[in-house]
């Protein structure tokens, strides 16, 4: 009766530890799969950032180019009322 018994015990155990097996290289696939997908968003996240940052950088130079472009104006104006009033003091 206990060889009869010992055999399906042995078989079971190593049953269980097939699946304990199979399960714990389904947990790592996904531990793995998790941590790239983790990598992937924190890529993503980074280019987000930088793309933002060029943005600004953008806006931050046409914002200058326009001050310049006002002065610039501005000086032409100032050129152009001297001119008036020296012509207009002849």
């Amino acid at each position: 009766m206990k060889k009869t018994l010992i055999t399906p015990i042995i078989a079971i155990c190593l049953m269980a530890f097939t699946g304990c097996t199979e399960a714990n290289e389904l947990a790592n696939d996904a531990t793995n799969s998790f941590n790239n997908l983790k990598d992937g968003v924190t890529d993503v996240k980074e280019n987000v950032d930088n793309t933002v940052n060029t943005v600004k950088d953008g806006v931050n130079t046409v914002k200058e180019t326009a001050e310049n472009v006002g002065n610039t104006v501005n000086k032409v104006n100032d050129a152009t009322k001297s001119v008036s009033d020296l012509t207009n003091n002849e």
